[in-house]
């Protein structure tokens, strides 16, 4: 028996002795009254007060006839010995005479010797031997349950020390969202994305187990691939519905940290330290097309809904903060947790110039309604990259507001270079990832650009989630496999067949909160009254019967306290799933900002170019590849400086076989030219050359030439 089973064992135990001394306690306070107003009717003598009671007490050490009728009976009771109640009223007044019948003390003359007293005494010492028995048993229990705990701590702490893992994380509220899209492919109500589909083939869905399902979703994610540049589309990758609830799920790794997780040039520590990444999907709100996952869900009538927003980010942070809170709690330690605008970036879509201050909003929402409950939180880092600083304390953790490009610090420094109040924190950092590729993105194609990408690039990521070993390389400042450092983790992983594992590493968090309903445009929530046993490992959820899954065995639920015990749960019957349109289109993507100056620092055009073509998934035909290029480069062009954006366009004029001068003739012969159509499109996007009389003409100083480009111009 486990450690766990054990106390749950015992907690039943106490429980159940506890309930039952409440019940003797009871009973016997009704006993212990009725014995003091017994003991009360006694003389100093150890008599019956004869002008109290009608009562004579009878012995052979004592006799009267007061109250007996003839010297018959007085022998007769004279012979019982003992207490004897008479018969006769005497001088009591009918309602006593009434009230000691019910009591017992007036008796019908064959039951005379048997006393009242003798009969209370005798339940009193009974039921105080009793109570006090079970109050020893009780404390020995209670003795016996802080022992298991402690040695369930410490195992868990051996555990933590020993092996390094990594945790889905997920709502209650998700959770259910699941399950349902589980029973909606089951009859029929909605289509497998083809990712899914293919994951699905040959497996029984309805004999399979919630967490298995969830797990084969979860495998459909890439290694890289960037939203901005993806066709979602349910018959080509994933739906619209899939798309929503992998961005409901996060991932917790507990790592090492190599650098302070700066962009370029960053500061290595030696010796490294732990701390606990969270990768966490921000709000799709830049959506091109049918397919808009989160965007409908978080607006109305185009614009931001306050409490939608909140919602959403109350189910995909605050799971992460509790974990993280309550494995602090295992060891003692305060935490110390840094964050991004998490989808402030370019997930944003047109409504960047807003997102910051409503993320900042659910932060301090967060720290409000749920504060109490991270007991182990000390201080949370908000980088809100260029906006203002600020200062608050919220349910005494202290929120930091402090933007990176006005004196903040990057997000992987040591708690202490946060201040001095914070030197014996533990780090937690959460992370902005994309709903659809693995947890670090970028660096496992070898970039270490974006948020995801930076912080795995500065930590072992990849060596946990792999399994692989590996070692931080100073030159490449990056976390490389040592067995082939020249390999990015994405070669490593297709080459060892690696896929995600989320079956026995998930846990569902459920969120009590104020709220009484949330609706979205497409699934209606209705509050439910649920409850959370510490010691469930399962969460039944809806249709489970139908599904064939009545648990889910190596799933943890953990519950959490807050102002209210109502949660939001799903509607079945009224949810819908949405499918999208073959060749719908998502551009997206996600930073720490809408600034991305920091990975162009100080590149040239063909370093920017090497950026833009890494940043493309893999097995994209030539159009497609053309179409998420400039995609790419639309997003980043605010941000080059006027000297880039030139070396860029030159760079691409002047290399004879890129891509994007590509063409196919009639019999697809392959052409190279300037006059493409992308290539019109570049120059147009990065504003260079001069037109005039339907052309454009760019000066190349180096090279002495002008570039004439007329095919597109108008």
């Amino acid at each position: 028996m486990s450690s766990n089973e054990k106390i749950v064992a015992v907690e039943l135990q106490i429980t159940n002795l506890q309930k039952k001394i409440e019940e003797l306690t009871e009973k016997f306070s009704i006993v212990e009254k009725e014995y003091n107003d017994i003991l009360s009717r006694f003389d100093s003598k150890g008599f019956f007060k004869k002008d109290d009671l009608a009562m004579v007490a009878y012995g052979k050490h004592r006799k009267t006839e007061q109250f007996v009728k003839d010297d018959k009976e007085r022998k007769e009771l004279e012979n019982k010995r003992g207490f004897v109640i008479t018969t006769e009223q005497g001088n009591l007044n009918p309602e006593e005479f009434k009230r000691l019948q019910e009591l017992r003390w007036i008796v019908d003359p064959e039951n005379t010797a048997i006393t009242l007293f003798h009969t209370k005494n005798g339940q009193y010492q009974t039921l105080k031997k009793e109570i006090e028995g079970h109050k020893k048993e009780l404390e020995k229990l209670t003795e016996t349950l802080s022992t298991l705990v402690d040695t369930s701590m410490e195992e868990k702490k051996e555990e933590k020390k020993t092996s390094q893992t990594y945790r889905f994380l997920l709502s209650d509220i998700s959770f259910k969202k699941l399950q349902q899209y589980k029973l909606d492919l089951l009859e029929g109500k909605a289509d497998a994305g083809a990712y899914l589909k293919k994951k699905l083939v040959d497996k029984n869905l309805k004999e399979m187990s919630d967490e298995a399902f969830i797990e084969c979703l979860v495998q459909t994610k890439l290694p890289t691939i960037f939203a901005e540049s993806t066709p979602f589309s349910g018959e080509e990758n994933w739906s619209s519905t899939e798309i929503a609830l992998l961005g409901d799920i996060s991932c917790s790794i507990p790592t090492t940290i190599y650098d302070n997780g700066a962009w370029s040039f960053p500061k290595i520590y030696e010796p490294p330290f732990a701390a606990t990444l969270i990768y966490v999907p921000g709000a799709l709100l830049r959506a091109v097309g049918e397919a808009k996952p989160d965007l409908d869900e978080v607006t109305k009538k185009g614009k931001l809904d306050p409490e939608a927003f909140y919602r959403l980010y109350e189910r995909r942070i605050l799971p992460g903060l509790l974990a993280a809170n309550e494995n602090a709690k295992i060891t003692g330690k305060k935490l110390l947790v840094t964050l991004p605008g998490i989808g402030c970036g370019q997930f944003a879509g047109k409504y960047g110039s807003e997102i910051h201050a409503q993320f900042q909003t659910v932060i301090e929402r967060l720290l409000t309604e749920h504060g109490k409950e991270l007991s182990q939180i000390q201080a949370v880092w908000y980088d809100n990259y260029n906006k203002e600083e600020s200062t608050k304390s919220i349910n005494d953790i202290d929120l930091l507001v402090r933007p990176l490009t006005k004196g903040g610090k990057p997000q992987l420094c040591r708690p202490e270079e946060y201040g001095v109040a914070y030197k014996d924190c533990d780090l937690v950092s959460l992370v902005a990832w994309d709903h659809v590729s693995y947890p670090g993105n970028d660096y496992w194609g070898g970039a270490r650009a974006t948020d995801d990408g930076v912080k795995a690039a500065a930590t072992n990521t990849m060596e946990v989630l792999t399994g692989l070993n590996g070692h931080y390389d100073k030159k490449r400042s990056g976390f490389v496999y040592s067995a082939a450092p020249s390999m990015t983790w994405g070669q490593v992983a297709k080459s060892n067949q690696y896929h995600l594992q989320l079956q026995g590493k998930m846990e569902v968090h459920v969120i009590k909160s104020a709220a009484t309903k949330l609706e979205s445009k497409d699934v209606k929530s209705e509050v439910k009254s649920t409850e959370s046993e510490a010691t469930s490992s399962n969460l039944e959820g809806m249709g489970a019967e139908k599904s064939g899954n009545k648990d889910i065995k190596s799933t943890e639920v953990k519950s959490t306290e807050s102002t209210s015990s109502n949660l939001e749960g799903m509607d079945a019957e009224k949810s819908e799933s949405k499918g999208i349109k073959s060749g719908t289109e998502v551009k997206n993507t996600e930073s720490t900002s809408s600034n991305l100056e920091g990975p162009f620092a100080g590149k040239n055009g063909s370093e920017i170019d090497q950026w833009l073509k890494n940043k493309l998934p893999k097995n994209l035909n030539l159009k497609e590849s053309k179409k998420a290029y400039l995609n790419a480069l639309e997003e980043i062009a605010s941000n080059l400086k006027p000297e880039q954006k030139k070396s860029l366009a030159l760079y691409i004029l002047n290399t004879p076989q890129h891509f994007l001068k590509q063409e196919r003739h009639f019999f697809r012969t392959n052409k190279y030219s300037n006059e493409t159509f992308s290539v019109h499109q570049l120059v147009k996007t990065l504003m260079q050359g001069e037109q005039k009389n339907g052309k454009i003409t760019i000066h190349d100083e180096e090279h002495g030439q002008d570039h004439v480009i007329s095919r597109h111009a108008k």
